[in-house]
């Protein structure tokens, strides 16, 4: 899987492809743990590229949708 994530202010764009599943999920969420911050309320997410996502890729994205919504931000999925 590859994961570009770019900032432009308060928006941030992540654009994924390939597979999520449990070999890649450990380095996907290492690599959006910043997206916690809770300066962060923007985020949108380009999956047109994405061609799977298992349980524990879900399970990181509702995490981050959680995060989200307690702190009045969007997650957009693309």
């Amino acid at each position: 899987m590859n994961t570009t994530i770019t900032r432009n202010g308060e928006q941030i764009l992540i654009s994924l492809s390939g597979r999520l599943d449990t070999t890649n999920v450990q380095d996907f969420e290492k690599q959006i743990v910043e997206l916690y911050d809770p300066a962060v309320l923007n985020i949108e997410m380009d999956c047109s590229d994405f061609t799977y996502i298992s349980s524990s890729g879900l399970r990181i994205l509702l995490t981050l949708q959680k995060s989200m919504i307690a702190r009045k931000g969007t997650l957009v999925l693309l």
